[in-house]
């Protein structure tokens, strides 16, 4: 069977330039033409699903090839079609411009045929290729899903990515606006009467974006639809997209059956996993992870396929702590995870702290694995997600720590960082910690240093010295100190700091101020303090 050949648009406002790319071209590609924005965007609300390739001119009248990239960003064109910008200026401003706005390539005139050639075939082929990838993730999410599509709330339009629902399907899809296709799903009846109302509720586009503008990473309903004549419980679910942000809303919209228990239990694990740092697709039956999603490469699995085995030997070196390592390895491999399932544990979690390098912030890491069985295969399968708990750990464990005593004062200090997190104990903020950071050598010389006596300054440097506070918890575990400080008023205050490591392994270090002057008596010889 013939390849059907790949259609182009070209768009200048110069016949000539037009000619002269089409008749080098026209041999290999199907070319459509435009002689200006306005008809380049009128000819792409048409095609904008057969076309392989935009050339895009950057200068026209009416409307300019900048204007063009902003109305295909706006409809989600720039996921279809890839676009070569045209354009006589090769500044370094009009390049990133282009560049930013979603232009994939560029070259300028006068035209070289050689580079027109080259360029526009490997422009096509490599974003063929990630088409292919995509569609491949899609036919993975294909049997979970009737449709998913890509949305800009802020321009209320969207891309279909699939549709599984055949009736009346030519209708909705000819509807522009997402807000109009949502209604006309109620208007033609396709919802059941008693859902109606909560629907359109849901589904009013202001709403939408007040509540994803408010925060809300996630929005989901559940209610009935007739899928073939047969009133089915659909979810409808809509997710930030990592393209989000506040002046452009998008987000991906899923609708799936939850009839079924199989697709139940998938849709209260996956709840779970939308804050979390990454996921990764488990067949634990055959003992392979099959696909992720993740921020950090790291975690990802290597390849299309790894398996599982080495894919928790390879992530369980990350962990800080060498039991946790021998743990990760015992949980979380096949053999162990398929006799935990057969036991009737269906959820397996570990908590770490991760190996980082020498700037990275203080991390602790909970890994969790939910499983089910497949009621169409029969396999057990399982989402495996990493999340990040360090603010709920630091918020719970360091109030405990914080309120066995009268402390005034509590930091963090990352010994290997040489930084310093200073908190009130009256107002705790465990965010705080991991967000603010300050020079401890600072700190100590120009905020300490300047509340104590003069005498006593020399006293406070030797022993903030972050090399003797390590060296002191390295041999008896806590390190504490006397000094006295000028409280606001003038008061001299006798304050007593604690040391103690709450991650040994990353040099973070506790410390602890305590104001002791009420429970200490005069010294008659000295006139010091002694604690009582």
């Amino acid at each position: 069977m013939e390849e059907q050949r790949k259609k182009i648009l070209i768009v200048d406002d110069s016949e000539m330039n037009r000619e002269i790319l089409v008749s080098m071209l026209e041999d290999e590609y199907d070319l459509i033409q435009a002689e200006d924005g306005q008809q380049a965007v009128y000819i792409m609300s048409e095609h904008h699903m057969e076309l392989s390739l935009l050339l895009l001119d950057m200068n026209m009248p009416v409307m300019n090839g900048y204007e063009v990239l902003q109305v295909m960003k706006e409809r989600l064109w720039l996921d279809r079609i890839p676009v070569i910008s045209i354009s006589a200026d090769s500044s370094d401003d009009n390049i990133g411009r282009a560049y930013k706005l979603g232009v994939n390539d560029y070259f300028s005139r006068p035209f070289d045929a050689a580079v027109v050639l080259r360029r526009v075939h490997n422009t096509i082929a490599l974003h063929d290729k990630s088409m292919g990838n995509f569609q491949d993730t899609l036919g993975m999410l294909s049997d979970f899903y009737y449709v998913i599509l890509k949305v800009n709330l802020t321009t209320d339009s969207y891309l279909i990515l699939k549709d599984g629902f055949d009736d009346q399907k030519k209708y909705f899809d000819s509807l522009t606006s997402f807000s109009a296709r949502l209604r006309g799903f109620a208007d033609m009846d396709c919802i059941y009467e008693d859902d109606k109302k909560e629907y359109l509720e849901f589904c009013n586009i202001k709403r939408l974006r007040k509540a994803f503008a408010g925060g809300n990473r996630k929005e989901m309903i559940r209610y009935r639809r007739k899928v073939k004549d047969e009133l089915k419980w659909v979810s409808l679910t809509m997710i930030c997209s990592e393209e989000y942000e506040d002046d452009n809303q998008i987000v991906m919209l899923y609708v799936r059956d939850i009839n079924d228990d199989y697709l139940k239990q998938l849709d209260e694990v996956m709840r779970k996993t939308t804050d979390s740092l990454g996921t990764v697709t488990v067949n634990v039956s055959k003992g392979m992870c099959i696909s992720c999603a993740v921020k950090n490469k790291n975690i990802g699995i290597r390849g299309e396929k790894e398996n599982l085995d080495d894919y928790v030997r390879r992530i369980s070196m990350y962990a800080i702590d060498c039991e946790d390592r021998v743990k990760a390895n015992q949980l979380f491999v096949q053999e162990n995870l398929l006799k935990e399932f057969a036991a009737g544990r269906k959820i397996i979690s570990l908590e770490t702290v991760a190996q980082g390098d020498q700037d990275e912030k203080i991390r602790m890491f909970r890994i969790t694995i939910e499983m089910i069985r497949n009621s169409v295969t029969d396999d057990i399968e399982g989402v495996l997600y990493f999340q990040d708990i360090t603010e709920s750990y630091l918020a719970e464990k360091i109030p405990q720590l914080l309120y066995q005593k009268n402390f005034e004062k509590v930091a963090l200090i990352d010994a290997r960082r040489n930084l310093i997190n200073m908190e009130s104990t009256e107002d705790f903020n465990a965010y705080r910690y991991l967000h603010t950071k300050i020079d401890y050598n600072t700190y100590c010389r120009e905020i300490l240093g300047t509340m104590v006596p003069e005498q006593e300054k020399e006293h406070l440097k030797k022993n903030t010295d972050i090399e003797t506070i390590c060296r002191e918890l390295n041999q008896n575990g806590r390190y504490s100190f006397t000094v006295h400080q000028i409280s606001e008023d003038g008061e001299i205050r006798l304050k007593e700091f604690n040391f103690m490591y709450l991650f040994k392994e990353l040099g973070i270090i506790l410390a602890v101020t305590e104001d002791i002057t009420e429970l200490s008596g005069t010294d008659m010889l000295s006139g010091g303090y002694n604690r009582r």
